[in-house]
């Protein structure tokens, strides 16, 4: 699921969607996952 997620946020970040990218960052650091 984590793994989901980062693969998420790589592609947010690959569109230059910054601020999807943060948001998915944030639920990470919430979860204690990086």
């Amino acid at each position: 699921m984590v793994r989901d997620f980062r693969q998420t946020a790589e592609l947010f970040r690959q569109q230059g969607n910054a601020a999807a990218y943060e948001k998915v960052m944030e639920v990470l650091r919430q979860l204690g996952a990086v």
